[in-house]
């Protein structure tokens, strides 16, 4: 009887040793720094198939987390498919697809991992989790249970998280919204009965008031927190007027300037009292706020706004306007250089013009931003990648390419302002780099003095050997030859900061180039200038390198400004 009751007593000693070491390992775990924020499931050949994760803490090694599916309720499969090592910081989104080319067409931006369906092999009715060093911290559905007919179903449509749900390994339907068909065969996500809320998770909630956040728009709401297509311009120039308090037509109620101003004498600029036609030192002491701006003259416009163009030769998009967002700094010259400013993924044209404006304004430049909707220009090839490919993957004709689109935006713009200058400078950011990269590459323009690709997310780089986009191997034919583009003045600008790995597109072609935008830069730098060496090719590109800057737009733009007008 006591060795009988001594083994039922080491049995529980051993059971709580156990329990105990159990718990120890998954409080381990605990608070997750990583959790699932939405399940995506296209009707596009199977496609997309997507997961948008939301980083909660800052993480110093990404390889530690994984994700599995779990197929038809046959319970966990582990884990499946493997983050890459590299460093995340509480904030970002990753998003993780089965492939690339549908993801960036549907989504309108590109995936930051491709797992080739390692994980992202589910159907609407599977459960997904997500493993952080093998333990599971996160799922969406029930792994141990076949969705088919249950609320958390999400067959051609989407579920998302409610913002300040935290990840739990046990799943809480309560925490989701799920919309089964929402999607459908839609081929892009605006398209889509309901689009999926890319993005727009947030811990804590947030608030949101739908409206139109263009401060220059007609019905501008400053409380708007989220934009929602419905900025009107009708208006627009009914709100220009005499802005110039000593005027005798000063309109209190104009917010721009139409260069419609009278004065009682004849210095146009009342604040000039040494009449030497600039507000200077010597006025400072009776007109500080006007200190530091130059008179206008009689005629002069001073403009911030948006203008809309369309060219109805254009075939593949015949009709489809573009936004072309401006500043015309006041006293502007006919002949004043003008900078054509592209913007970056989330096709935020007006944010970039803004950019510019401050610089616009004191080194008398002209800027527009043209805005490539991703509904217009859908995905990386209608836009990054100049449209010089249809769907079919056959070449279109080179007055049919995106890129075709430069010379004639420019062109009305000038009619509109009265702008005369035989040159045009570009600058792109981003995404509007890669396009500017490759419209010098295989398209170019006699209007252009020099181009500007700042922090690309990748490019096409001047080697044969490799495949298109990546490279020149079956690269369009109909454009420019390498002794036609390198000549041109192309200057590649990389903020040595800009080293987070999050962002540009991660697959192991593009991976060659690197794994952050910085060293992308410098690889597509390096070997152009072998290229050119190879070849006994002219080279007039240059590598610009902003010290200390990162993924900023308005800081690049800010440090070409001074290299490109001194």
């Amino acid at each position: 009887m006591m060795l009988g009751r001594w083994l039922h007593e080491q049995r529980w000693i051993v059971l709580i040793l156990a329990l105990n070491l159990w718990s120890s390992n998954a409080w381990s775990q605990a608070p997750a720094a990583m959790q699932i924020t939405g399940v995506v499931h296209g009707g596009l050949a199977g496609a997309p198939k997507a997961l948008e994760c939301f980083v909660l803490e800052d993480i110093d090694d990404l390889s530690e987390f994984g994700l599995g599916t779990a197929n038809n309720g046959s319970g966990s499969a582990g884990v499946e498919w493997t983050f890459p090592p590299m460093a995340v910081q509480a904030g970002e989104f990753l998003y993780v697809s089965k492939e690339s080319e549908i993801f960036a067409s549907f989504f309108g931006f590109e995936a930051d991992f491709i797992d080739d369906g390692l994980a992202c092999n589910f159907n609407g009715d599977d459960a997904i989790e997500l493993f952080q060093n093998d333990w599971a911290i996160d799922a969406f559905g029930d792994p141990n249970q076949d969705g088919s007919g249950f609320d958390w179903e999400y067959t051609l449509g989407w579920a998302w998280r409610s913002c300040e749900s935290m990840p739990s390994a046990v799943f809480n339907g309560a925490d989701w919204t799920v919309s089964m068909g929402a999607i459908g065969a839609s081929e892009t996500n605006a398209a889509a009965m309901i689009p999926f809320p890319a993005g727009e998770f947030a811990n804590p909630c947030i608030e949101l008031l739908p409206g139109c956040t263009e401060s220059h728009a007609d019905n501008y709401n400053p409380l708007a927190n989220e934009e929602d297509g419905s900025c009107s311009y009708v208006q627009f120039f009914s709100a220009a007027g005499c802005t110039y308090d000593q005027a005798i037509n000063f309109d209190a109620q104009a917010l721009f300037d139409d260069g419609t101003c009278e004065w009682s004498s004849t210095n146009p600029c009342p604040a000039d009292l040494n009449d030497n036609g600039l507000v200077d030192v010597s006025d400072v002491l009776l007109m500080l706020t006007a200190f530091g701006q130059s008179c206008p003259e009689e005629d002069a416009v001073f403009l911030t706004g948006t203008g809309q163009f369309v060219f109805d030769g254009y075939a593949p998009f015949a009709d489809t306007p573009i936004n072309l967002h401006y500043h015309v700094p006041a006293g502007l010259t006919s002949d004043a250089p003008v900078v054509m400013v592209f913007h970056g993924n989330n096709r935020n044209a007006s944010e970039y013009r803004d950019h510019w404006i401050s610089i616009a304004d004191a080194m008398g430049l002209l800027i527009v931003a043209p805005e490539f909707t991703s509904s217009g220009f859908p995905g990386s090839e209608e836009y990054m990648q100049g449209g010089v490919f249809n769907a079919d993957g056959v070449e279109r004709p080179v007055t049919q390419w995106t890129f075709a689109l430069v010379e004639p935006m420019l062109a009305t713009f000038q009619d509109s302002t009265g702008n005369a200058d035989p040159k045009m400078d570009l600058w792109g950011h981003s995404a509007g780099g890669q396009f500017v990269h490759r419209f010098m590459l295989f398209h170019g323009s006699e209007l252009v003095d020099r181009a500007v690709a700042a922090n690309s997310g990748w490019y096409t780089v001047p080697d044969l050997p490799i495949a298109y986009p990546y490279g020149l191997l079956d690269a369009p034919v109909n454009g420019r030859t390498l002794d036609e583009a390198l000549p041109s003045q192309l200057i590649i600008s990389l903020g040595t900061a800009d080293t987070n790995p999050i962002g540009p597109i991660h697959n192991p072609d593009v991976d060659l180039q690197g794994f952050n935008r910085f060293d992308r830069g410098q690889y597509f730098w390096e070997l152009s200038q072998n290229t050119a060496e190879s070849q006994a090719l002219e080279l007039n590109w240059n590598l610009m390198e902003v010290q200390g800057v990162g993924h900023d737009a308005s800081g690049m733009a800010n440090a070409i400004a001074v290299w490109l007008f001194p």
